[in-house]
């Protein structure tokens, strides 16, 4: 009867699981600078990006090397437009901080809280300005 039980309970973890990972959307981008998403520090590169409305989280992936993260999603908002796919950095100096992900065709942006990082430099300067960098592709 355990392994039974321990069957059933695995079955449903995967099944949540393909479920959540159908939810999520896609896509490719090729960032020109290094960043922080969250409090981990990326290098540029190519990055597949995953965002889940449902587990309210970005997956970041680099696809030339061992780099990639998980970001929590602070809230969702949008114009109700689709468009192209996008991320938002705010540039401090030479630093670079995600703030939004907005999945190519979505209707909604997904605001990323900001870092410990990022809010010490904002109590000192203000973001030099906001770098967009669109989808390069699948």
């Amino acid at each position: 009867m355990r392994v039974i039980s321990k069957l059933a309970i695995s079955s449903a973890v995967i099944a949540l699981a393909l479920i959540s990972t159908a939810n999520a959307q896609s896509m490719r981008v090729s960032v020109p600078f290094g960043f922080r998403a969250g409090q981990q520090l990326l290098p540029a590169g190519t990055y597949n990006v995953e965002v889940s409305q449902q587990n309210r989280r970005v997956t970041l992936t680099q696809l030339e090397g061992k780099a990639g993260c998980f970001a929590a999603v602070k809230s969702y908002s949008g114009s109700g437009m689709t468009g192209q796919g996008k991320l938002v950095f705010n540039q401090y100096g030479s630093s670079y901080f995600l703030t939004h992900v907005t999945p190519a065709g979505a209707t909604s942006a997904a605001e990323l809280f900001s870092s410990r990082a990022e809010r010490e430099l904002a109590k000192v300067e203000k973001p030099v300005k906001t770098v967009v960098v669109g989808v390069s592709g699948m």
